[in-house]
């Protein structure tokens, strides 16, 4: 056992290659670990956004099928977002544009879109523009309007 103790001694000659190559293959490796996970968290995000979108839209057709005047309030979950992630929803725009009849979603580089289907619902702001929300533990009120053109929602954004 003695002599085989002498005999490694030599072997700290080869530990600085052995360490060079260990931190060569980290230092490559990192990289990609990291942009792996970043991606992981975008798609854990976007499903979560997905599952509020279904709640807006739900409410957005609750409001309308309840009439002008009719209004439903929504706490948004919004996940809050990695070092550098952005995280939005961007909800209708100008009444009669395909934007008005869709809620939006933006997570990182993956966005989708959902198109409120069945029902000719436009969602809008008091002054026509699309609705940003990015900041988690928004409410948003949704109100059916209407007017000699028809009815619309409304929504309105409150921290």
């Amino acid at each position: 056992m003695m002599k085989r103790m002498h005999e490694d001694g030599r072997a700290l000659e080869g530990l600085p290659l052995k360490l060079m190559i260990v931190l060569l293959l980290v230092s490559i490796s990192f990289p990609i670990f990291i942009n792996s996970y970043h991606q992981y968290t975008c798609v854990l995000s976007s499903e979560v956004i997905e599952l509020e979108i279904e709640r807006l839209e739900s409410a957005a057709i609750s409001a309308f099928l309840g009439g002008p005047g009719s209004k439903r309030t929504v706490d948004l979950n919004l996940p809050r977002g990695s070092e550098g992630q952005i995280i939005a929803i961007e909800i209708g725009g100008k009444c009669g544009t395909a934007q008005a009849r869709c809620l939006r979603y933006h997570v990182g580089e993956i966005s989708g879109t959902k198109f409120i289907e069945g029902l000719p619902i436009d969602i809008t702001s008091s002054n026509g523009d699309p609705i940003l929300v990015s900041s988690p533990g928004a409410k948003l009120t949704f109100e059916c309007l209407q007017d000699a053109t028809g009815s619309w929602i409304e929504a309105r954004v409150s921290s």
